[in-house]
């Protein structure tokens, strides 16, 4: 890891042994040498910072998405690069998970400390709060606690929404506030909303941007504001009509993201925006994958070098690399159908490695150099990339079912009707967030149809159990309006007591499109049905693996021996532990799941992410901070039919 040491007006930047001498300015030095007069300004062809010119050479990097311990050795990768600002996004789901609880001071999620890295790595931090961040992410960064509200409306004027949106950036930018640069802090640049016109222009949307940019004005913020669009359409904004010169929203700036046909968007977004600097807010030098495609997404250095020329020389235009480093979509933060691995085919990959494009990005930055488009400041070297190792294979050793784990989850009882995750009672404000939800109901003799009438949101799995008949199987995959089951027993069963249960597993909501409101989980405005009998008693148990919950399933009295396999259909939902035994320094590893499912995998308590036999990814990243020297617990709760052994690789296997 770097150090970075003040030592009077010069900037010291010690990595292991390599020493950056004094003698040329620090991006700092260079900006800000004869005192701060003005931030970063875009109201000519070119951007000027504190009255200098400027050339924006960023890269978006997730803190969120990346263990904290690693935040500072990536900050020096991205500087040995030649980028001199950081762009981030703020996850409004995890800062207030639960209404009015604030939470931006744990490890993944203090965003003081992690503005103080970038400021201590000499770059500059263009911040994205969303409140819409969309960024594959779960719910767009939208808290799901929002859906309580049957009448909600998102990213509208509707006012029980914007006092939410207004109750939250009051709160982060109490924080962000503190680094503007014209106060000394890295912080240049300030986006409202996401992709706003490329995905939910409706009417009253001038309204709600407006409501936006003055609640960032009031609250004191000063830096320039901009907002991002897809190329196809930033190039055919009516900007004026937007951001009108007599408006107090004049000083925003419409950006583009976009990888292809580059400088044609941006001369025709110039043709919109005369007289302004153009900016691709997102480059994207790869793209997400999602589960079922048959291949990793890759996208060529050929076309990389080619855009990024046009951009940078062709069009005279400032870019982010959205995104350099990717990470990881840990926990149930995937959005809908996202794959747990974000490594996005990056200059960086999602365990820090360099790829091609990390060194063309670095030849890039030596050309804006030469020609005088960037100056000449101080970059450390290269840093060596972390390590990864293989740790070989492991078995798991006990084993938990599923009823044991209910016994610890909150519980809803005597319902009359299914109500979705987000419509639980836990309080006035909220219900469930992510993970699964279990609807039970029971007969005192067996059944042959079981019938849900309401639309179902995801994946759902089908439990009977009648005497010794028990059976599970996933009957919906992908949501599905009703659903109806005939069953059939294998054998005879008497019994005065059968049990019918419905997992539903949340897979993420939607991270984009309009009517982001109507996609609750679980079962939605309907009735579950018992041989054509409508059930008006129902227990539902609400799923959300808390650490709390996690806490209690480690202390169970009940877990028993890893059995083998049992046969597909047979299987029931059940936790599977095993245990990784270290004997050095930790280090980052690949989690393999051989003939496993489905499910998710928590490591020492940390939820780790979703795997899925489907592809494409076929590994698990597991940074080593999350290890520990001495015994590692390796809980699985997997979903349809267990494998018999994990196998930690030194390296990913994407497909």
């Amino acid at each position: 890891m770097g150090l970075v040491l003040n030592i009077g007006s010069c900037l010291l930047l010690i990595v292991s042994k390599f020493y950056v001498s004094c003698e040329t300015p620090t991006l700092y030095e260079y900006y800000t040498g004869d005192g701060i007069h003005s931030g970063l300004v875009g109201k000519s062809d070119q951007f000027t910072l504190n009255g200098k010119p400027f050339v924006i050479f960023g890269g978006s990097l997730h803190y969120f998405r990346l263990v904290p311990q690693y935040w500072r050795s990536t900050l020096l990768q991205y500087k040995a690069a030649g980028l001199n600002s950081i762009q981030l996004y703020l996850p409004w789901n995890l800062h207030e998970e639960v209404p009015e609880k604030f939470d931006f001071e744990s490890p993944f999620l203090n965003l003081k400390l992690f503005l103080q890295e970038i400021q201590a790595a000499d770059m500059f931090a263009i911040v994205r709060p969303g409140p819409y961040i969309c960024a594959e992410w779960e719910f767009g960064g939208l808290p799901a606690w929002l859906l309580k509200d049957p009448n909600m409306r998102l990213r509208t004027n509707y006012k029980p929404y914007i006092d939410r949106v207004k109750n939250y950036w009051n709160r982060s930018l109490s924080i962000i506030n503190q680094f503007q640069f014209t106060n000394g802090g890295p912080v240049i640049a300030f986006q409202i909303e996401n992709e706003y016109f490329g995905s939910f222009w409706i009417e009253h949307s001038a309204e709600y941007l407006q409501l936006l940019y003055n609640i960032t004005r009031n609250q004191g913020f000063r830096e320039l504001i901009f907002t991002s669009d897809p190329g196809f359409i930033a190039q055919q904004l009516p900007i004026a009509d937007i951001f009108p010169q007599n408006s107090s929203t004049y000083d925003v700036l419409e950006s583009a993201n976009l990888n292809m046909n580059s400088l044609e968007s941006l001369l025709a977004l110039k043709k919109l925006q005369p007289n302004r600097p153009l900016y691709v807010s997102e480059f994207w030098p790869g793209w997400f994958d999602s589960w079922h495609e048959n291949f990793h997404h890759k996208y060529s250095v050929q076309q990389f070098e080619q855009e990024i020329s046009d951009i940078l020389f062709k069009a005279n235009g400032s870019i982010n690399f959205y995104m350099f480093f990717g990470g990881t979509n840990f926990g149930f933060m995937n959005g809908y159908r996202v794959v747990t691995s974000y490594d996005y085919d990056a200059p960086l990959s999602e365990s820090g490695n360099y790829t091609e494009k990390y060194y063309k990005t670095r030849e890039f930055y030596q050309k804006l150099v030469q020609i005088g488009k960037l100056p000449k400041t101080r970059l450390p070297d290269v840093p060596k990339a972390r390590s990864t190792y293989s740790y070989g294979t492991i078995l798991p050793v006990k084993m938990l079912s599923f009823e044991s784990m209910l016994k610890h989850v909150d519980v809803y009882s005597k319902l009359s009707k299914p109500v979705p995750m987000e419509m639980l009672n836990r309080t006035s404000l909220y219900g469930q967030n992510f993970g699964f939800i279990l609807y039970r109901v029971e007969s005192k003799h067996p059944v042959q149809k079981y019938e849900v009438t309401g639309t179902i949101n995801d994946r759902a799995t089908l439990m009977v159990q009648c005497g010794t008949y028990k059976k599970a199987k996933v009957v919906i995959e992908d949501g599905q309006e009703s659903f109806n089951e005939t069953l059939t027993y294998s054998n005879e069963t008497n019994t005065n007591h059968c049990q019918f249960d419905l997992l539903v597993e949340n897979m993420g909501r939607f991270n984009d499109g309009v009517n982001m409101e109507l996609q609750r989980k679980g079962i939605l405005f309907g009735d579950i049905k018992l041989d054509e009998q409508t059930i008006s008693n129902i227990t539902i148990y609400s799923m959300d693996f808390t650490k709390t919950f996690l806490q209690k399933i480690d202390s169970d009295s009940t877990w028993t021996k890893s059995s083998t396999n049992p046969k597909l259909g047979n299987y029931f939902p059940t936790i599977y532990r095993a245990e990784m035994h270290i004997n050095h320094i930790p280090q980052d590893t690949f989690l393999e799941l051989p003939k496993w499912r489905k499910g998710n995998v928590f490591v020492n308590g940390f939820n780790i992410g979703r795997y899925w036999w489907v592809g494409p990814q076929k590994t698990l990243y597991i940074p080593g901070p999350l290890l520990k020297k001495g015994t590692n617990v390796i809980d699985i709760f997997e979903l349809e039919q267990p494998g018999t052994e994990l196998h930690f690789l030194d390296h990913a296997i994407l497909e």
